[in-house]
């Protein structure tokens, strides 16, 4: 087998990290706060992936900044292998 490229390497790296969510990702509908009394019901399978968390993959998998980030997360999802994403400030 040949040894990855190292953008490769980081392709790896986040899909491991992905998976892992994943397998925590509950499978079925889950209710969640949206504000102060409301409630939304998300899709089973969907994920919310907090931005300290993708920082810490960014660290983990030596991607330089959040736009390899993004491009990364992209080219999954043209290729199949994740259905959406969206990167949003915990600040806002």
């Amino acid at each position: 087998m040949a040894d990855l490229t190292p953008a490769n390497k980081k392709k790896l790296c986040i899909l491991e990290k992905l998976k892992e969510e994943w397998d925590l990702t509950p499978k079925g509908p889950v209710s969640e706060r949206a504000g102060l009394a409301s409630y939304r019901v998300r899709p089973g399978g969907e994920t919310q992936i907090s931005q300290p968390k993708f920082y810490s993959w960014m660290r983990e998998c030596d991607v330089g900044d959040l736009y390899e980030f993004k491009n990364i997360l992209a080219g999954f999802q043209e290729a199949g292998l994740i259905s959406k994403f969206e990167i949003f400030n915990d600040y806002e």
